[in-house]
């Protein structure tokens, strides 16, 4: 509910603190002393338009709050903490500041809010009927709504959510695996061909090192017998060889080590050159002897060497990075099989799963069909007793065909969201003869008023919108008719918070609460003030409203029963 509403600067209004109670609450006041300021006071809380016209002459700034206590609605609540407001045990303040410039700022619990997240919580928190932008009744997204609290389908919708989120994930992960089938087909044939390639040349680690030193060998092989066949002539085989001539030393030292010892050592050192000489020429003449030259090889390897280059040059410019490329084209392509296999069984689940939930939703449909006939009646019902009896009413329901639709039933598909695939949509056909039109194009405000009112009334056990404000909901209508108006809006006041702007005393003399709305001059200066009537103030006004500025003793007398009358009947029940 609204406990408390402050405004500051708002039009005619300079300031105004109310204090609001639960139940039923009336405005009144003569005609343009400024009740539709209220009104549009609340409006602006809730996210209507805001603009530098609203700010009071003379004054920079014009605010509008209002505390509203949300405890015991845990719907609510939640509500509000999936936007990720947090309330303050159970209360939330929401204040809006529209400057000179005709810009606004807005504040939940001192937090900043956007003007589109104001008229979301706006919506969660007061239902506005009239000539306002916050008529619920004339959103058809509402209607659907509407219908669900009335057939007492909320748990049977809650199952087509999870069916549909279920089935949306599945639709998310098939499009990020499947993406454009011809090219994940052009890129399957692309790796299959380069790893065909790499396993057809079967690279070995370091090849490539190893064959550029035997290709180094053949291609000069002539120049290695050369040189070798020299080497070894000089070592060995040629006149005063190195080894003649240092076996040749070797045997002086010998004979001389005899006359000198020290020269012992100096002889073995000769001994042991002419050993490793010896040696060295073995191996040079094995090598030499082992030199072929092998044309066919040398072509061989240069062949090979070529392979190897044109693979690193694609994948990394060394053998180590082609096998590693081998090894990640590998996974790829188990990935691309893997996730063939994945897109297939998912796929099939998706064709299960739009089955189930095509099901779900025909249940769901068949279950609103059933309960649009009964709100039909009961509205109609209502209306008659709300002084509209030759207004028909009517639910829409329909479906959309759609090859692509979710919600697959027996004989098509049809197109389908969390709710279902239902389009509900409320008709109103205002006079006997004329056709069914939609609801927004046809009824005036206070008509939209009644009719929001009779719903209200029908659903009240299920409405969660805790504070609702009924504007022009006496235009045309007085007698009989506005007792009954009166005691719908009592009667729903014990379900929820009411504030009726009225000019029928029928309908204000059954509030819990009476407020007042004049006119004063003030400093030369004309104020819209607002004030809380008590039992004589109230019995004085009421009088007014059946007899006009001029009260006399006869219509006290008949206010003081009209309020007595209420508070007896408040008694017997």
């Amino acid at each position: 509910m609204l406990k408390e509403l402050t405004v500051q600067n708002f039009a005619l209004l300079k300031t105004l603190h109310l204090e609001l109670d639960e139940g039923l609450m009336v405005l009144t006041g003569s005609t343009g002393a400024g009740k539709s300021i209220v009104v549009g006071a609340i409006g602006l809380l809730l996210g209507e338009r805001a603009g530098a016209h609203l700010v009071r002459k003379g004054t920079e700034t014009a605010s509008v709050e209002g505390v509203f206590d949300l405890s015991g609605r845990k719907g609510l609540v939640g509500r509000l903490d999936q936007m990720g407001l947090q309330t303050e045990d159970g209360l939330v303040v929401i204040r809006r500041l529209v400057s000179r410039k005709g810009d606004s700022k807005a504040f939940l619990n001192g937090s900043r809010l956007t003007v589109s997240q104001l008229k979301e919580v706006g919506d969660l928190l007061v239902d506005l009927h009239g000539q306002h932008d916050h008529q619920s009744l004339l959103r058809p997204a509402h209607h659907l709504e509407l219908l669900d609290d009335y057939g007492q389908l909320r748990t049977l919708r809650e199952e087509v959510g999870e069916h549909y989120r279920s089935l949306e994930r599945l639709h998310q992960e098939e499009t990020a695996l499947s993406g454009d089938v011809r090219m994940r087909g052009q890129q399957r044939e692309f790796l299959e061909y380069q790893l065909e390639e790499i396993e057809r040349c079967k690279p070995r680690r370091d090849e490539d090192a190893e064959l550029e030193k035997e290709r180094l060998v053949l291609a000069h092989i002539e120049d290695l017998f050369e040189g070798l066949k020299s080497a070894y002539g000089t070592l060995f085989e040629d006149e005063h060889s190195l080894i003649e001539g240092l076996s040749s030393v070797r045997g002086q030292l010998s004979k001389l080590s005899q006359i000198d010892e020290e020269l012992s050592k100096s002889q073995q050192d000769c001994a042991t050159l002419v050993y490793q000489l010896e040696e060295l020429a073995a191996e040079l003449r094995a090598r030499l002897q082992a030199l072929q030259p092998d044309p066919e090889r040398l072509a061989e390897i240069a062949d090979r060497l070529d392979e190897l280059t044109r693979l690193k040059r694609k994948h990394g410019g060394s053998i180590s990075a082609v096998l590693q490329r081998q090894q990640e084209i590998a996974a790829e392509l188990e990935t691309l099989t893997t996730g063939d296999r994945r897109l297939g069984e998912i796929q099939d689940e998706i064709r299960e799963k739009e089955k189930q939930l095509g099901a779900l939703c025909q249940k769901l449909s068949d279950s609103r069909k059933r309960s649009a006939g009964s709100l039909n009646r009961e509205v109609e019902k209502q209306l008659k007793n709300l002084g509209m009896p030759g207004t028909r009413f009517s639910v829409e329901i329909q479906q959309q065909a759609d090859e692509g639709g979710w919600a697959r039933v027996p004989g098509g598909r049809y197109r389908c969201d969390a709710s279902g695939m239902d389009q509900v949509q409320f008709l109103i056909s205002p006079n006997p003869g004329e056709g069914y039109r939609p609801l927004a194009k046809i009824a005036s405000g206070g008509e939209i008023s009644r009719i929001m009112l009779a719903m209200k009334s029908i659903l009240a056990g299920a409405d969660q919108v805790p504070l609702l404000v009924f504007d022009e909901i006496d235009v045309g209508i007085g007698g009989q008719v506005a007792e009954v108006v009166g005691r719908a809006l009592r009667s729903l006041g014990c379900t929820h918070q009411v504030l009726c702007i009225t000019h029928l005393h029928q309908i204000a003399c059954l509030a819990e609460n009476h407020y007042l709305v004049s006119k004063e001059q003030r400093d030369g200066r004309t104020e819209t003030v607002i004030q809380r009537l008590g039992l004589r103030e109230r019995e004085g006004e009421i009088a007014r409203m059946m007899g006009g500025q001029e009260i006399t003793p006869i219509t006290l007398k008949h206010a003081r029963e009209l309020i007595r009358q209420r508070d007896r009947s408040e008694a017997k029940s």
